[in-house]
């Protein structure tokens, strides 16, 4: 466990360390503590080992001038910083990073997705021609790729040599979650090895039919609450676009929204009919809808982060679904 620690010089940093050693004085003969490092410029994280045998059972919460440790019998963790101000670059640089790599992902996978349907279509560029090529097309608009991502992967499309075709690998992770990865490779046995490293460093395995055990494979049409929709009103609605289901949200930003489900054979069909409706649909896609959802402990959502953080990095990988709490 980390605490973190509000540092503002180098002399409040070795006051930390010393008022920290003094008072682990009151802990049992057998418990030694080192700091593995001496404090630096910037962020400082210092990492004091507590060993003790495992008779000892010692844990102690120390409250020093508003800075707070946690001592266990296996390991005590500080994490020093500096003011916020001092530390907003770092910060900042963070935050960019993800989202260009977030943005870097999905157009990976809208080439990708534009790619196999542009070979399958025969070459065919004209979205008015090739019908699933301008399904792809709906999708990468909704997802706000730009035009000249769109633009260069139609282009690429024509002169690739890829056969990329659609693989799908199901994963036990981390307290017994489920996921499942969709990838569009020309190497499957590659792509295999390659999601089978992530799984090494995560926990993880292959579970080969979960998909159908903890998941349904079902058409989500998210559409925008227009303030005149009610959830009873909703369902007439549903009726009508030909939809099995729905349900209302609250979307990532806070809004709210219905969510309407069908049968991905009549995907397309329904989500025409919500818009011939009048209804501004936000996203639509047919993927996997967990049945059973499963709780997990900070530790273990921490392990599905990384593996979520690995296989994204992964080209051939175009979506991935859980069934996480």
């Amino acid at each position: 466990m980390q605490h973190h620690v509000e540092i503002y010089d180098f002399y409040a940093i070795r006051m930390t360390q010393a008022r920290l050693l003094k008072n682990l004085s009151i802990l049992p003969n057998r418990l030694e503590c080192l700091l593995s490092r001496p404090p630096q410029l910037g962020i400082l994280q210092e990492h004091v080992y507590a060993n003790s045998s495992s008779a000892v059972r010692t844990s102690a919460t120390l409250m020093q001038n508003q800075h707070s440790f946690l001592v266990t019998n296996k390991h005590l963790f500080v994490n020093a910083k500096r003011m916020a101000g001092h530390n907003k670059w770092s910060n900042i640089k963070h935050i960019k990073a993800s989202k260009d790599q977030a943005k870097s992902i999905l157009h990976n996978k809208f080439v990708r997705l534009i790619r196999m349907a542009v070979k399958d279509g025969g070459n065919q560029t004209d979205p008015k021609i090739n019908g699933k090529l301008a399904h792809v097309l709906i999708q990468a608009k909704e997802n706000s790729v730009s035009k000249s991502c769109i633009e260069s992967a139609l282009k690429g499309a024509v002169v690739s040599k890829d056969n990329l075709a659609p693989y799908t690998f199901e994963i036990k992770g981390p307290g017994k979650c489920f996921l499942v990865v969709e990838t569009l490779t020309d190497n499957y046995t590659k792509t295999k090895q390659l999601v089978k490293s992530c799984l090494k460093k995560t926990s993880s395995v292959y579970a080969e039919g979960i998909s159908k055990s903890a998941f349904t494979h079902k058409g989500v049409i998210i559409v925008e609450d227009n303030g005149s929709l009610s959830l009873d009103k909703a369902v007439d609605v549903a009726i009508q676009a030909g939809a099995e289901d729905v349900t209302q949200i609250t979307t990532d930003d806070g809004e709210n929204a219905f969510q309407f489900f069908s049968d991905p054979g009549q995907f397309w069909n329904v989500r025409t009919n919500l818009q011939e409706l009048n209804y501004v649909i936000q996203s639509s896609s047919v993927q996997y809808v967990p049945t059973v959802k499963q709780p997990l402990t900070d530790d273990d959502i921490s392990i599905a982060e990384k593996l979520y953080d690995l296989l994204e990095r992964l080209p051939e990988v175009v979506n991935i679904y859980d069934n996480i709490e």
